[in-house]
């Protein structure tokens, strides 16, 4: 009894351990990430000169060489190759783990998203806008890194807060803790893209509201106060354009999906709706966007140990009782 009493001990000490810093929390199995995040969609001067719909320069909201596209613009102008999607976001919430942010334990980034294709094949009403990494950072922040379309970071410092005085320096306060992860996309398994009512104008602004976005990433730099264990690779259930779904139904891809063309799996999935900040005018951010992220975290091998050491010692201890 007492050899299996130090085995607990010892498992004990190893989840304090893990659990004492200042991080977003998560449990072994599936784990729902909630988050809000605010955005801008950008173009490139150059684009805006040749294409317009573009607002005016705002030193406070645009990074040099960019300016804002016009959010009441409709058609087939609305959105191009070369444009941007550019903001800040929080992680509000981790589930199962029941985590959320205080004063002292923030879960924030940065992300910079470039659009590579439009297809309005389907009418404006149901435009399909593939996302990747951009080439480079626009508000050269430094934070993202190489092929990063999102940049983590925890901290135990300085609140989040969407709504500073430029977009600028609320993207700084967005990143200035540590380095968590960088996630982007690596190949055939993932992927990024938005469905986007395009008819959205001045006299039809809630077409915007059926914006939503799918992603499948994998984690491509890890930081140094990224706190998970090997994941399971998944996918998302809930879109069928990229990824397909799995057969079993299941969030977690078995070997079949894994050896399926017609399945991704990645090591992060989730979608999110995109509708606009009722905060603008005192947030420089436009658009805000919400939740959900899904993983699933595999057993540490440590903790793995232990429960087999454990087992060890509960078995020897009934076979002394036995004699």
């Amino acid at each position: 009894m007492k050899v299996l009493k130090k085995l607990f001990a010892l498992a004990a000490v190893a989840t304090a351990a893990s659990s004492a810093m200042a991080l977003p929390q998560f449990t072994v199995g599936t784990n729902s990430i909630n988050f809000v995040g605010y955005e801008n969609q950008y173009r490139t001067d150059a684009a805006c000169g040749a294409v317009g719909g573009c607002l005016a320069f705002n030193a406070n909201i645009d990074p040099t060489g960019f300016r804002r596209v016009n959010p009441t613009l409709s058609g087939n102008t609305a959105v191009i190759a070369t444009d941007l999607f550019v903001g800040i976001f929080k992680v509000t919430q981790t589930q199962p783990g029941n985590w959320s942010p205080a004063p002292n334990d923030q879960f924030s980034g940065y992300f910079v998203q470039e659009v590579a294709n439009v297809s309005i094949s389907g009418g404006l009403a149901n435009a399909v806008i593939d996302l990747k990494a951009a080439a480079s950072d626009p508000f050269n922040t430094g934070r993202l890194g190489a092929g990063a379309m999102f940049s983590l970071y925890t901290d135990s410092t300085t609140n989040f807060n969407p709504n500073g005085a430029t977009s600028l320096s609320t993207i700084l306060t967005a990143t200035d803790g540590t380095k968590w992860a960088d996630l982007g996309l690596t190949g055939a398994e993932t992927y990024a893209y938005t469905l986007d009512n395009l008819e959205v104008s001045a006299a039809n602004p809630n077409a915007a509201l059926a914006t939503k976005s799918y992603m499948a990433l994998d984690v491509i730099t890890f930081g140094a106060s990224y706190n998970l264990n090997t994941l399971n690779k998944v996918n998302d259930l809930s879109e069928d354009l990229a990824g397909g779904v799995t057969a079993s139904g299941n969030l977690v891809c078995d070997a079949a999906d894994l050896a399926s063309a017609s399945v991704t799996c990645s090591d992060i999935v989730g979608n999110a709706d995109v509708k606009r900040n009722a905060n603008f005018g005192a947030s420089p951010w436009y658009f805000e966007v919400n939740d959900p992220l899904s993983l699933n975290m595999a057993p540490e091998p440590g903790s793995l140990a232990l429960v087999g050491l454990s087992l060890l010692g509960l078995g020897a201890m009934r076979r002394r009782n036995s004699k």
